[in-house]
């Protein structure tokens, strides 16, 4: 599992105010996952309306959002392949780009 978020991983840490991790599961389940924080000042893009931004479009992506109001996310890639997760983090950057557009 952190093999395939790894270059997940480094492509979401190229863009500018987004942070990119592999965290375990808090209840002790052997499960990663990759937590991605977002600067909103440095984005300009508060986390909530990424999400929701990132749930439109052609493919719904959707994440585990309970932080979502510190400005965390969690992507759950259990049942996700490498492919996918390019489109994740190009989805990402979209929205984030777009906004800076804007």
């Amino acid at each position: 599992m952190v093999d395939k978020m790894t270059p997940f991983i480094e492509q979401l840490n190229t863009l500018n105010g987004v942070t990119a991790r592999v965290v375990w599961d808090s209840a002790g389940r052997d499960i990663a996952r990759a937590e991605i924080k977002f600067d909103e000042v440095t984005t300009g893009v508060k986390t909530g309306d990424l999400v929701n931004a990132l749930k439109q479009g052609e493919y719904a992506i959707y994440f585990r959002g309970y932080k979502a109001n510190e400005g965390i996310i969690e992507a759950d890639v259990r049942s996700v392949n490498a492919q996918q997760l390019e489109v994740v983090a190009r989805r990402i950057a979209e929205v984030l780009n777009k906004e800076k557009q804007a």
